[in-house]
């Protein structure tokens, strides 16, 4: 048998040449696929920064589940940009996290996710986010800049403030921080406040107060110290005591201070020299104001106070009647859309009296620019000892309200800020009522340092403290940093 004949080396080059195409072909197959997802991906970029949100959205929902790690990478963190600037903050979350779990390195998408968090009220992950981002790369820009607007969002300027002397001081360049700083720098300056008010009631009684405020922020702004001086004179239409006017003056001071990053305390504390000028009836009670506030968890918010205060009628000022109020509180804000509140507290009357009531407020997110809200609030209180005289004190009382509430900029350093609430109130032996109450504010940046507010309130609803008419407040506010 002959042996089989010994292939050409022209041969061999070819079938050589034929098998290394095959597998070039065969490693450039999925190119095309990549090119056609990465295309998709740039079309969804140029879609975002022309604000064609819509459009972009899309196609990065499209390119997000391409089978190349990198274009699904891509495509969520625009995903996620571009949710964020539509303001749907929650989903946002959603594509940024799924773009970490694609790289849990990747420092774009460490970075929205920190930004949204912090928009979306948990400013304490997002710190925790750009520290680690930080300690990664020292010299991240946006990161410390994500890092400084947490920490201002979450009360911490003081701590702002620190970081961003020292990223000025190491990266002079960057312009961004530097005006930040100033801005957080300029709030560390004494603020003086000066407040008009002018109170219209139901049964007549005109009021009006000035007062005057200093304040002064401690400690690189981690607390403040301050001082109040004000006057109200309250003008009865008829006075069994034969008082045409009685004069009110209060010498307080004021005070704040942060622990930590998850505990605050404020108080307010001043003498009241209750004058019926030339009839019977002095008095000088002491009152105060004073809260502790600790965030457990991001969204978490719990309120204990005590408040002991006097009312606004001739007989309760004549009587010297005050009120001390204690009281628990919480508000949890699962994201950016939501806004649970509610409350327990008990008031005991210097008449003997006592309160014991609740209420409860849900609110969501209805836009985001101009922010509106709309929402319930109920509310339940019971006397003790009800029908004593001078204050709104019945045995029983309930009350349902729908709240609606809109904000926004008309212009850049002009605010603006509506709110309306109609409902129903019920005290027990009386028939239902219908109530309504309502606000609107305008706050003015005329200068950098000097902010104008406009503001008038009304309400007839007897949920509000004292009396129980219905009242209307008009108020003008004037405050100036040195």
């Amino acid at each position: 048998m002959s042996p089989a004949p010994r292939p050409s080396l022209p041969g061999a080059l070819r079938a050589l040449a034929v098998a290394l195409a095959a597998a070039l072909a065969a490693s450039l197959a999925p190119l095309p696929a990549a090119a056609a997802g990465q295309g998709l991906v740039e079309q969804a970029d140029r879609h975002t920064w022309d604000g064609r949100l819509d459009e972009a959205v899309a196609l990065y929902r499209q390119a997000r589940t391409h089978s190349d790690r990198r274009v699904a990478l891509r495509a969520h963190t625009g995903l996620g940009r571009a949710l964020s600037w539509q303001g749907r903050h929650i989903a946002a979350t959603a594509a940024y996290r799924e773009a970490l779990a694609l790289d849990p390195d990747d420092a774009e998408a460490r970075r929205g996710l920190a930004r949204v968090l912090s928009w979306r009220g948990h400013p304490q992950e997002a710190v925790a986010l750009m520290q680690a981002q930080r300690e990664r790369d020292p010299r991240d820009r946006e990161a410390a800049w994500i890092l400084a607007e947490s920490l201002e969002w979450m009360g911490r300027g003081d701590r702002a403030r620190a970081l961003l002397r020292a990223q000025v001081a190491a990266d002079r360049d960057d312009t961004r921080a530097a005006g930040k700083l100033a801005e957080l720098e300029a709030a560390l300056r004494p603020e003086l406040r000066v407040d008009l008010r002018d109170f219209q009631r139901s049964d007549g009684l005109a009021i009006d107060e000035q007062a005057f405020a200093g304040r002064l922020p401690l400690a690189d702004g981690r607390g403040h110290a301050g001082a109040r001086v004000s006057q109200a004179t309250y003008r009865p239409t008829a006075s069994a005591a034969g008082s045409t006017r009685i004069r009110v003056q209060r010498l307080g001071a004021e005070g704040r201070w942060r622990f930590t990053d998850r505990l605050e305390w404020n108080g307010e504390l001043g003498l009241d020299r209750i004058d019926s000028v030339g009839a019977a009836g002095d008095h000088d009670p002491l009152t105060w104001s004073t809260w502790l506030t600790l965030w457990p968890r991001d969204g978490l918010r719990l309120d204990l106070s005590s408040a002991r205060s006097t009312f606004d009628s001739e007989i309760t000022l004549r009587q010297g009647l005050v009120a001390t109020q204690t009281a628990l509180s919480a508000d949890l804000v699962p994201d950016d859309l939501h806004l649970l509140h509610g409350q327990v507290e008990q008031t005991r009357y210097s008449d003997g009296n006592r309160r014991q009531g609740w209420a409860l407020r849900a609110q969501r997110r209805l836009l985001p620019q101009p922010r509106l809200w709309a929402g319930v609030r109920l509310a339940q209180w019971r006397f003790e000892q009800p029908g004593q005289p001078g204050y709104y004190n019945p045995a029983g009382y309930r009350s349902v309200e729908l709240l609606l509430q809109a904000s926004g900029w008309a212009a850049p350093g002009l605010y603006w800020e509506l709110r309306f609430a109609p409902g129903r109130e019920t005290e027990d032996g009386q028939a239902a009522r219908d109530i309504r109450s309502g606000s609107a504010q305008l706050a003015w940046r005329l200068r950098p340092a000097t902010t104008l507010e406009l503001a008038y309130d009304h309400s007839s609803s007897r949920t509000q403290p004292g009396s129980g008419f219905a009242r209307g407040i008009a108020r003008l506010t004037l405050k100036q940093r040195l």
